[in-house]
């Protein structure tokens, strides 16, 4: 197949949270399946790994309020990871008005004040930068909000392109709590009508949703485990507003669990921790993490005792009352 997968971030690029690891290594496995793959992400400032030659094609917002924008896209095909794989490119949105800045949503605890312009741009920009690579999907697979508007896209403004004719798009919802709701005026900057906003479509609560544009629009819809997909459609707690149109496109929605790249999160050959362990000598490995780790944090050694440790920011949702517990 050829893949056009957009999000907001990946691994190695750059990363502030789950999304990133599941990003990047998706794109890099699919290509490792046999597929073709064209990852995109905004060329933020400080991407890390990035290819040293990078070529560039230039792409024009055509319509919406970033209407006549010009910006490029600048790509390369990365080395195949095994013989006989497929391709993947990675694509950079480059508008350095937009993106060229400190944080890639927030920065100072505030979130940048026009991430519906900035991310309005790079949804069009996925599609259009698809189009001017000759890239040419059978498959668009976008993450979370800010690749949210790309489906909604798709079925409005080119719906009667030949060159997208045939692509399906699935969106993948990493995390219900982040919407992209933006002021109802939104809509009008990425190029939408009153005729789309609507609590069927763009409209939540008198506001603008990117997640929703992306939930209403897109073919199939993803989430990261099968609890999810049905906790999300079956709470107001963890469906955020949106339980009533997930209930409704319940044939729809599928939960896969999210994977491990064991090629990276391998303790056998991982360099970081104090003594490397596989399955038989497990217990040995582990007891001599867990020391460290006692010491690092300040706490006594007392093997007999367990350790939970728990990799997160303080918030309900990572289920720090499920470890304390």
């Amino acid at each position: 197949m050829r893949i056009v997968l957009a999000a907001g971030e990946a691994v190695p690029y750059c990363k502030t949270g789950g999304l990133a690891d599941v990003a990047g290594t998706l794109a890099r496995k699919l290509a490792a399946l046999g597929h073709d793959v064209c990852l995109f992400i905004p060329k933020y400032r400080g991407l890390k790994n990035v290819p040293a030659r990078l070529e560039r094609v230039p792409v024009k917002i055509p319509d919406g309020g970033a209407r006549g924008r010009s910006l490029s896209v600048a790509s390369a095909v990365l080395p195949p990871s095994d013989k006989g794989a497929g391709t993947l490119r990675l694509c950079l949105v480059d508008d350095p008005a937009l993106y060229d800045r400190d944080g890639l949503y927030n920065f100072g605890g505030r979130d940048h004040p026009d991430n519906d312009l900035r991310f309005t741009v790079f949804c069009r920009s996925v599609l259009e930068g698809a189009k001017a690579l000759n890239f040419r999907p059978g498959v668009v697979h976008v993450h979370d909000w800010q690749a949210g508007l790309i489906p909604a896209y798709l079925k409005r403004h080119y719906r009667d392109d030949l060159f997208f004719s045939g692509a399906a798009s699935v969106m993948t919802i990493h995390n219900m709590a982040y919407q992209g709701n933006f002021p109802r005026e939104a809509a009008a900057l990425a190029g939408f009508g009153p005729e789309d906003f609507n609590p069927e479509a763009l409209e939540f609560y008198g506001k603008m949703s990117f997640l929703k544009a992306g939930i209403a629009f897109a073919d199939k819809l993803t989430a990261v485990s099968p609890t999810y997909a049905r906790e999300i459609r079956e709470s107001a707690e963890r469906g955020f507003g949106m339980e009533g149109l997930l209930s409704r496109r319940r044939n729809d929605l599928f939960g896969i669990l999210n994977g491990l790249d064991v090629d990276f999160w391998n303790p056998e050959t991982d360099k970081r921790i104090p003594k490397s362990f596989g399955s038989r000598d497990a217990a040995a490995g582990k007891a001599a993490c867990k020391k460290l780790l006692r010491s690092e944090c300040g706490l006594r050694d007392e093997p007999a005792k367990p350790l939970a440790a728990v990799i997160s920011r303080f918030d309900y949702q990572k289920g720090l009352d499920l470890a304390a517990a």
